[in-house]
Parts: C-alpha cells; structure tokens; sequence
C-alpha cells in the first residue's frame, strides 16, 4: 500500500507527460520542467486528501458524541441539604441507560449518618459498593429510592477575596474535597498542585507536607516546590502523585475529605505507611480543624460495612 502510494505520483506524471508527446509529437525541455513543476506541488496538495477526510470523519463521530450529550436530560439533584451525611432508607446504583433494576447492581436500604469531625471507614471486599457509597455523596450515583443529605456549600464560597480569608475561617465545614485511587495531577509547579488557587498559608503548607511526607521528595525534586510538573504528572512517581493529590485535599478549604484506598496507596511502605497511616489520622485534624474524613479500604474488619446488593 505504501509503495502504491508512493508510486502513483511518479506513474501519473509519466503517463501524462507521454500523452502529452503522442498528442502534440513532441516534448521540450520547456514543457516538461514546467509539467513536473505543477505536478510536485499538486502533489503535496493530494496528499494531505487523507488527512482531511480522517479529521472530518474523527470530528463527524465527536460532533455526533457531543450532540448525544447535549440532547440528554439534566440530571436531577437528589441530595437534600443537611448539617451531616445521612442515608436514610437509600437504594442506590451507578448510573445506566438501561431502566431494568435487575441487571444493576444496587446497595440496597442504606441507614447511615457519618459523624461529624469524626474518621470513618467504609471498608468490605473489591466489589462490594464502597466507591458506589462514597460515589454518591457527590451525586455520581442513581438514587433508587429513599433520601440522602449531605452538607451544601453556600454559594459565596466561591466569591470569598483572598484578603478576607483567616486561619480562623480557613475550613468550611460544608465543603468536600475528594481524593481518588488514581491521582489527578494537573500541568504545573508541585505548590500550585497543592495550593490549587486557594490562598498560600506557609505555616498550613509546610505541615500539609509534613504530614503527606513529602519534605523528603522536596529536597530530591531540583526545584523544591517549584519544580514544573509534566502532564499528569509524568515526572514523579506513583507514590508522589498520590501523595499530591492527598495533600491538595488537606490544604483545600474542604471541612470534608473523601479519600479512597489512601493508605495502601502510598509508594513508600517500608519507611512511610506508618507515618502515613498514625500521622494522618491525628494531624489532620490540627492542619482541618473541622475536618472529617472518610477513607475506602480493602479490609474485612471496620466500623463501617460496605455489604453486597443485588
């Protein structure tokens, strides 16, 4: 094919220059260098022919994907507002096109309320709706039937200036940060991972890095904290990239921290799974003074179980 490809402009500059000779009797010099002039460049305009059409089919098949998006329903908000995560009588699924409960997985009767400023587990065997459960204080999850409530953050959150904002008033307790099994790290300086727009505290962020241990990564990384970081993270290690992402949530303003698998998680097991796991748990609550935290792990025995539905 590569050949055919590479062939037929050699082939058809031929045909028509001997075409040419047969029909006029002869060829000059003139005529040919002329001839081979235009079909070079006609030459460099026919090949980008595929690579049109390849865009337009791609932006064909994106448009009809946008269009299938944009033409769905809006989703319907089911939380209702609350001083504290509560479930009561919930029935809840991961979101499907299909409307048959049977061919879904569902946690069925759901009565919980997590404590507030407390640490909670939710923990069970892979597979038994522990990311469904904490999925679903987001509203990433199909409410079935029952209610679930969770804290909503006031609006003027959002439009808080920088100058007003004090130790005193740092956590909100109705705001949730979120940190998931696979990290999400943005293109930027390691501070502005963590920082992530909100106002830079040093007394806050050198003891959210003590305590996501990464005081030791500082001094390995060339530029400290201000070392660039590639897209998605490609210039660190698993380890750091989970740990990134654990210490964006601490620093966040967020009264709230949904963590999963944050313990095993860690890359560094043999000098920092202890560190992580003891000083975590009690140091955060110095760093979030009205943080609550609830952490997703693969463990048999917790306070919290995650059980099978059907």
């Amino acid at each position: 094919m590569i050949f055919c490809w590479g062939a037929v402009p050699t082939m058809m500059t031929t045909v028509a220059l001997a075409v040419y000779a047969i029909f006029e009797g002869k060829l000059t010099a003139s005529v040919a260098f002329a001839s081979l002039e235009v079909f070079f460049e006609l030459e460099d305009s026919l090949s980008m022919i595929p690579i049109v059409i390849t865009g337009v089919i791609e932006g064909m098949v994106s448009l009809r994907r946008l269009e299938s998006y944009l033409s769905s329903p809006n989703k319907e908000e089911y939380r209702k507002d609350s001083s504290s995560i509560t479930y009561q009588n919930a029935s809840i699924a991961w979101p499907s096109d299909t409307s048959n409960l049977e061919d879904r997985f569902i946690l069925k009767n759901i009565n919980l309320t997590f404590p507030n400023k407390e640490l909670s587990l939710v923990c069970g065997p892979t597979g038994s709706g522990k990311s469904l459960l904490l999925g679903s204080i987001f509203g990433e999850a199909d409410l079935v039937y029952g209610s679930i409530s969770v804290p909503m953050p006031p609006f003027t959150v959002y439009h808080t200036p920088d100058n007003t904002i004090t130790p005193d008033n740092w956590i909100i307790p109705s705001l949730v940060a979120f940190v998931a099994q696979s990290p999400w790290i943005e293109n930027g300086t390691l501070r502005d991972n963590i920082i992530f727009g909100c106002p830079y505290s040093a007394e806050r962020y050198k003891k959210v890095l003590d305590v996501c241990a990464l005081t030791d990564d500082l001094h390995i990384l060339i530029d400290g904290d201000m070392t660039e970081i590639g897209p998605r993270g490609i210039n660190l290690s698993g380890g750091q990239r989970w740990r990134v992402s654990l210490a964006r949530a601490l620093y966040s303003r967020a009264g709230i921290l949904v963590l999963v698998s944050v313990i095993f998680a860690s890359q560094y097991r043999y000098r920092c799974l202890a560190k992580l796991e003891i000083r975590m748990i009690s140091s955060v609550q110095s760093t979030s003074t009205s943080a609550g935290i609830s952490l997703k792990k693969h463990l048999q025995e917790s306070s919290v179980k995650a059980g099978h539905g059907s």
